[in-house]
């Protein structure tokens, strides 16, 4: 997930905020940016995680869900990446 800020949003708005929404991107400055214009928005119902989407720090089968928005691409190590995320 790597989800931070608008796809978030978009994913929280239309579950109609009937879910918990997590973003995690490895640039503390990104996350910092995306919590401020959700709080902006009034966003409740998300956590943004510092952290590698290679390393998720979180127990295996914590999330129901893996969204990916323009961010595998950038991995180095593709396999991975989709293993850690599977």
């Amino acid at each position: 997930n790597v989800l931070l800020g608008g796809p978030l949003r978009a994913i929280a708005r239309f579950f109609f905020y009937r879910v918990h929404v997590t973003g995690i991107n490895i640039t503390k400055e990104h996350i910092e940016r995306a919590r401020k214009y959700n709080d902006a928005c009034g966003l409740k119902n998300y956590s943004l995680v510092h952290g590698d989407f290679n390393a998720i720090p979180a127990k295996d089968n914590h999330y129901d869900a893996i969204y990916d928005f323009e961010a595998t691409l950038h991995s180095t190590d593709r396999l991975k990446t989709f293993k850690e995320i599977n």
